[in-house]
């Protein structure tokens, strides 16, 4: 099992990023696209249950789609998919493999590991990025579509994260 420390996590050059990035709810909770407390109780691939919520996006609309939990995209009932402008100072980049390298980790490692725990790693970075500041994650998504971002709920502010359009799914 990998443990980290804050000074490992803090050799990482944090990178800026604005981009359009995009996320899929339900139906029912369409004025709430851009509120990260869905996930607060349960936890998620990066963020520890009941520690703090987080925003999770995909960076196209087929990754938000391929994320779906479940292979039979029939039984879902109507989504609502957000087209959301992102623009972040402090982003640490788990999609480089210089970033992982310095870390001692490979891709594979930031994937659900059921003998280590599931989640433990990546939440255990999640939980040092959040500690000193980190406003988001950027990650390979575990379906092989491409990446996805975590915005930790402090740092989800008007000016940095805006809802340009949605659409039915």
């Amino acid at each position: 099992m990998h443990s980290l420390s804050l000074k490992e996590i803090s050799k990482i050059k944090l990178i800026s990023l604005s981009k359009i990035f995009f996320r899929l709810v339900l139906l029912i909770h369409t004025n709430e696209i851009l509120n990260p407390r869905g996930n607060y109780n349960c936890g998620g691939r990066y963020n520890p249950p009941k520690e703090f919520a987080a925003l999770y996006l995909g960076e196209s609309e087929n990754v938000c789609k391929a994320e779906r939990i479940g292979k039979t995209p029939d039984l879902f009932p109507s989504q609502i998919m957000g087209k959301i402008e992102v623009s972040l100072r402090k982003v640490l980049d788990l999609t480089d493999d210089t970033n992982l390298e310095k870390l001692g980790f490979k891709e594979k490692d930031l994937m659900y590991l059921e003998k280590e725990g599931g989640w433990n790693l990546t939440q255990q970075i999640a939980r040092l990025a959040y500690q000193m500041g980190v406003e988001a994650i950027l990650f390979s998504s575990s379906t092989g579509k491409g990446n996805n971002l975590v915005i930790f709920d402090k740092h989800i502010k008007k000016k940095s994260i805006k809802l340009i359009s949605k659409k039915e799914t």
